[in-house]
């Protein structure tokens, strides 16, 4: 008879304690396998930051610091994300509108802008 087997008193095969633990500790992996990869695979179905548009007027040229850029609009300093598209729109007929990608040296003090931000990151600039 295999030891790792007992027989209880209605004839039923019983499993030993080792093999309950080890069968036990394995429900435990797999639990906590799941919640893992669970937790893993959560950035990839949110979209991100929930971004913004906001209009406001360019209080501030754009300066860089520690090779970050950031801009003054209304008071408030944003940094502006590595890789932000920064177009200038202007209305080609009425109501149709253009927009062309500028650099970051297109921005001026006193300009309307309209931009896409996330708490104090700028993801988007459309300059008015």
């Amino acid at each position: 008879m295999n030891n790792n087997i007992k027989i209880n008193r209605q004839g039923h095969h019983q499993p030993s304690r080792s093999i309950k633990m080890s069968r036990d500790f394995f429900m435990v992996k797999i639990v906590l396998i799941a919640f893992f990869l669970f937790f893993i695979s959560l950035p990839l179905f949110s979209s991100g930051p929930s971004a913004v548009w906001s209009e406001g007027t360019v209080t501030g040229t754009p300066e860089m610091i520690n090779s970050v850029y950031f801009i003054q609009i209304d008071g408030t300093l944003y940094r502006i994300m590595p890789d932000t598209p920064i177009y200038y729109r202007h209305e080609i007929a009425s109501g149709i509108y253009n927009e062309d990608l500028v650099s970051i040296y297109a921005i001026m003090k006193h300009q309307k802008i309209l931009i896409k931000a996330w708490q104090q990151d700028i993801y988007q600039i459309i300059l008015l």
